[in-house]
C-alpha cells in the first residue's frame, strides 16, 4: 500500500515532539493499492472524484522551457478552480521528483506527495 497527501486530503500538520524535529506527516495517508505513479494517481482521482493529468505547459506564467523535461501535473476539483501542483515520492529517507513518469515504480509503504510547485 501506498501512502497519499494531498489538496483532498487532510492538510499535513508540521508538529514539535517535545524540542525535536518537526513531523511532516502527522495525519494518516490516504491509502492507495498502487505499483506506480500513474496506479496511484488514478485511485487518487477516483476516491476524491478530481481530474490530475500531466502539466502541457500552456499556462504562460509556468511554462515548460525547450529541453525541459515536463514536471507538473494538473489537478481539478468538480468545484475549484484547476491548479498546478508537484508531486513527489517519499522513498528511504529522501524526496524524490518522478517528474511526470506515470511508470514510475512505487514500493510497499512509500508516500506519495501532492503539493505546491517546489522543483
Amino acid at each position: 500500500m501506498i501512502g497519499m497527501y494531498g489538496p483532498s486530503w487532510p492538510q499535513r500538520v508540521d508538529r514539535r515532539i517535545e524540542r525535536g524535529p518537526y513531523e511532516p506527516h502527522d495525519e494518516p495517508a490516504f491509502m492507495a493499492d498502487a505499483r506506480t505513479l500513474g496506479e496511484a494517481i488514478a485511485a487518487y482521482s477516483s476516491h476524491f472524484q478530481v481530474v490530475i493529468r500531466p502539466y502541457d505547459g500552456s499556462n504562460p506564467a509556468v511554462p515548460i522551457a525547450p529541453g525541459d523535461e515536463p514536471r507538473y501535473f494538473t489537478y481539478k476539483p468538480k468545484i475549484d478552480d484547476e491548479t498546478l501542483v508537484d508531486i513527489h515520492v517519499h522513498r528511504h529517507g529522501e524526496w524524490l521528483c518522478p517528474k511526470q513518469d506515470l511508470d514510475f515504480v512505487l514500493n510497499d509503504g512509500e508516500v506519495v506527495s501532492l503539493s505546491g510547485l517546489i522543483c
